[in-house]
């Protein structure tokens, strides 16, 4: 893109003050006492779409403005073509042309604009940030719902059942409100990811008329936990195959609610029809599996030479493992927290053994993948098939929660 070409795109600094099309109702940092009496305005979730990088590439689709951290606007255009965006100094660099940015600058369409980072369109706004690394941060700014219709085709395929859709939906939107209002006063640039770390959110490249009528028809409902102060929001785990039985949330998270709906322990019969129901065996070499551990966890191991399970369930998932080199140098580690050193997709699921063939190990006889905790996902289906609604769905997975509605 040339430089008069973006000149035109993207018109000289004004000093006009924005009315930022922004949440009402509590703010991002408050945290309503009982969700069955509190109503809130939809709110936003903050996922973070792109970076830590050095550049992001962005597009906007229709009129947009730029404008900095105090609601100044800098800019407006057109449309955006393809850009990829950069530093320069205390300014981002647009083709030939900068913006000044200090903290982060807001890139907001007009009307239903959308943004396109990394080949994902998405709704609502992108803000900048501006890291003190000198890298970049692109968070998307978007109302909870159609994030849910962005995240709903991502984590379920497309031929499960309307009521699996409806009770993911749900979970969704509860883990996605739990992250957003449970961390008063905290400094955090973003609520969720847009992987796996958090739930997968691909925009509106993905929506179906499915999981959109699927948010649609459960709008603004969540799942909550009774305690003596009124009922509380918890974060609604889901995985997509528990194995046959789902597994306590404290061995996935140290923080996790220790509450009845996380309790885990369900047993699943449904979840057979999973292709991951059971699996014979995965493997991974000890050169891999130590330099991964390394990385991830801040040891200094020459070789992994053992991996010894110390505690499990009877039934076979096990929740805490001893790492040992061939120093004889060992860390003992959370099951689920090795699992995700050696790789989600190599170590499916905690419920397996492991053995050492050669500079080999083997993950064999292995049930589920995922975590475990919660709702899962091909259980949901399963149950679906066999009639089940999306609410007794969650109340299997869930037990002793309630349902209300937030807005």
């Amino acid at each position: 893109m040339t430089s008069s070409t973006l000149s035109r795109v993207l018109v000289a600094i004004v000093a006009i003050e924005l009315a930022l099309t922004v949440m009402t109702g509590v703010s991002c940092r408050s945290k309503p006492e009982d969700w069955s009496r509190s109503r809130i305005a939809e709110p936003q979730i903050r996922v973070r779409v792109a970076g830590p990088a050095q550049t992001i590439p962005l597009a906007i689709d229709g009129p947009f403005s730029v404008f900095d951290a105090a609601q100044k606007k800098l800019g407006y255009g057109a449309y955006l073509p393809r850009t990829v965006l950069g530093l320069s100094s205390n300014a981002v660099k647009i083709g030939e042309s900068e913006i000044p940015i200090e903290d982060y600058v807001d890139f907001v369409p007009e009307r239903k604009g959308s943004v396109q980072i990394d080949d994902r369109t998405y709704g609502g706004k992108v803000r900048l940030h501006r890291l003190s690394d000198g890298t970049l941060l692109a968070v998307n700014y978007v109302r909870v719902e159609e994030y849910l219709k962005g995240v709903l085709p991502a984590e379920l395929p497309r031929t499960f059942a309307f009521e699996t859709y409806k009770a993911q939906a749900i979970a969704a939107r509860t883990y996605a409100l739990y992250e957003k209002f449970s961390r008063p006063g905290d400094t955090r640039l973003y609520d969720v990811m847009a992987s796996e770390g958090s739930q997968v959110y691909k925009g509106r490249d993905v929506q179906t008329s499915q999981s959109d009528k699927a948010v649609d028809q459960t709008q603004g409902i969540v799942l909550v936990r009774d305690t003596p102060r009124g009922s509380k929001i918890f974060p609604a785990y889901f995985s997509s195959t528990c194995g046959g039985q789902t597994q306590p949330a404290r061995f996935l998270a140290a923080k996790a609610p220790d509450c009845p709906p996380l309790a885990g322990n369900v047993t699943c019969t449904t979840c057979v029809i999973s292709p991951r129901h059971h699996w014979s065996e995965t493997r991974l070499s000890a050169d891999e599996l130590t330099q991964q551990l390394n990385a991830r966890q801040n040891t200094n191991f020459q070789k992994v030479d053992q991996i010894t399970v110390l505690e499990a369930f009877p039934y076979g998932r096990m929740t805490k493992v001893r790492v040992t080199d061939i120093t004889g140098q060992s860390v003992d580690l959370p099951a689920e927290r090795f699992r995700l050193i050696a790789g989600p997709r190599t170590m499916l699921s905690t419920w397996c053994r492991i053995r050492k063939d050669g500079n080999i190990f083997v993950f064999y006889d292995g049930h589920g993948w995922g975590h475990g905790v919660g709702m899962c996902q091909w259980g949901a289906e399963g149950m679906a098939r066999q009639g089940n609604t999306g609410v007794e769905i969650l109340m299997h997975y869930f037990p002793k929660a309630n349902l209300v509605r937030a807005y």
